[in-house]
C-alpha cells in the first residue's frame, strides 16, 4: 500500500516505511527538510527512510549537513537514486547504509565548483571518509569527484567517473539495483503494512519556483 503524508500529519508510524524525497536543486531548504523530517520520524519511530534521490547537485555545505543527519540517526536507512544523482548528490547517496540505484540511473559526476586545489582536497577527503565509514570503494567515490584520478580499467585520467545502476554494484558503490519499492524491501527483508510518501514542505517547493 502506498500512500502520502504532509509534515507534521499525525499518524502511527511504528511500521511503516517513509519515502523522504531529495529532488532538484540541494539548498537550504533542502537541509531543512530532511533534517526536520528525520528528527519527526525518529519521535515516531518509523521503520525505514528511504531517500529517494534525483538530483544535478547543489550546495556542499548544504550536502554535508544533509550527510550529518542521515548518519546520525538510529532509523535504518535506504538511498534510492531513481534517476541522477550527480555533484553534491553522490555523498546524500553514500550516506546512507544501504545504497539502491535504479537500473538506468547515474551515479558521479562530483568536481567542485570553484574546483581550486582547497576547495577540492576537502571535498576529496569528506567523500572519502563518508564511503569507508558505509563501507563503500572510496577510491571509485573520490574519482567521482577528482578528474587526475587514474583507476586501470575503470576509469582514465582526465574524465570523471559516472555510473549506472548495475556498474555502481559491480564496482562497490550499491548494494543493489532495482525500480521499485517492493523490490527493495524484498531484497533488504523489510516487512512493512505501509510505504508512505512525505510530500516536499512549502519551503522546498517555494526555492524551486
Amino acid at each position: 500500500m502506498l500512500s502520502s503524508i504532509a509534515l507534521g500529519t499525525e499518524v502511527n508510524t511504528g511500521d511503516k516505511v517513509y519515502v523522504v524525497p531529495i529532488k532538484g536543486e540541494i539548498n537550504r531548504a533542502t537541509n531543512y527538510f530532511v533534517k526536520n523530517t528525520i528528527e519527526e520520524l525518529e519521535r515516531e519511530g518509523a521503520k525505514a527512510i528511504i531517500f529517494e534521490i534525483n538530483t544535478y547537485g547543489g550546495l556542499i555545505d548544504q550536502a554535508q549537513q544533509i550527510k550529518d543527519s542521515i548518519i546520525s540517526t538510529d532509523i535504518p536507512t535506504i538511498s534510492f537514486v531513481d534517476n541522477n544523482a550527480q555533484s553534491a548528490g553522490v555523498l546524500v547517496t553514500i550516506a546512507s547504509e544501504k545504497v539502491v540505484m535504479a537500473k538506468n540511473a547515474t551515479l558521479g559526476s562530483a568536481e567542485t565548483i570553484p574546483n581550486t586545489e582547497k576547495v577540492l582536497s576537502m571535498w576529496r577527503a569528506v567523500l572519502r571518509d563518508t564511503a569507508r565509514y558505509r563501507g563503500r570503494n572510496s577510491d571509485i567515490v573520490e574519482a567521482m569527484a577528482d578528474k587526475d584520478i587514474e583507476i586501470k580499467g575503470i576509469k582514465e585520467k582526465g574524465k570523471l567517473i559516472n555510473l549506472t545502476g548495475n556498474e555502481a554494484v559491480k564496482y562497490g558503490i550499491a548494494d543493489l539495483a532495482a525500480n521499485d519499492y517492493k523490490s527493495i524491501l524484498d531484497h533488504f527483508n523489510i516487512e512493512t503494512s505501509e510505504i508512505v510518501k512525505v510530500e516536499e514542505d512549502f519551503q522546498v517547493k517555494i526555492a524551486k519556483a
